[in-house]
């Protein structure tokens, strides 16, 4: 299995695309221009990748820039929970609070729904979905189940990062929510790493320590 990260677009968000050497997934793909998505396409072309399946952990823009790029060139349809629907149909809106106005806009208005305790198998790759509203209410974690005694990698979104968590002063945050989801989080294996939205990689062991005292 190969995992490779891209940082795209103002809000230095993180992309994955995790591979079995032929086919990949890729995570909140967030190629917000024309350089980010080619950067993007021509990693996939140059490890001739097929891009098999698209994930979001939520819906707020940053996280789904690019996900109109992979809809016209390999025809994915994302994969979110639908208590995210309002943000995914609003990302136009979005955009404009933020005076963002050169994203193209998306012609996708389809998605594929997950909730908490799915499994998604993408031929060797199987993902877990962990339901952690907060952020956003529809928000979710990915948990990459791997091989031969190796650590799961969680994908983490907002919700949490590397000594942080996720806004909740956001449209649609919920402080109480991102409470349970922090402590639901941190009953994982201690050596589960953790790839988050945004920032650097960590562990559950090292955020539970961090969070002592700080949100829980």
């Amino acid at each position: 299995m190969n995992l490779q990260r891209f940082m795209f677009n103002p809000f230095a968000e993180n992309t994955y695309i995790i591979d079995n050497g032929h086919n990949a997934v890729i995570i909140d793909c967030g190629c917000s221009n024309d350089n980010e998505a080619q950067q993007l396409l021509n990693y996939i072309q140059e490890q001739q990748l097929k891009p098999i399946a698209l994930l979001n952990t939520h819906f707020h823009l940053d996280h789904q820039f690019g996900n109109e790029t992979l809809f016209q060139k390999y025809g994915l349809i994302p994969y979110g929970s639908e208590r995210d629907l309002p943000l995914m149909k609003s990302y136009e809106q979005q955009c404009d609070w933020f005076g963002i106005t050169d994203i193209p806009a998306s012609t996708n208005k389809s998605f594929n729904n997950v909730s908490d305790g799915d499994v998604l198998k993408f031929d060797d790759l199987e993902f877990q979905v962990i339901s952690t509203p907060g952020h956003t209410p529809g928000c979710v974690c990915y948990l990459l189940k791997t091989e031969d005694n190796k650590p799961d990698i969680l994908f983490s979104g907002d919700t949490i990062f590397k000594n942080g968590i996720g806004r909740t002063d956001l449209p649609y945050g919920n402080w109480s929510d991102m409470q349970d989801s922090i402590k639901k989080i941190l009953t994982l294996p201690d050596d589960t790493i953790i790839f988050s939205g945004h920032g650097e990689v960590t562990t559950i062991a090292a955020e539970r320590l961090w969070h002592v005292g700080q949100v829980i």
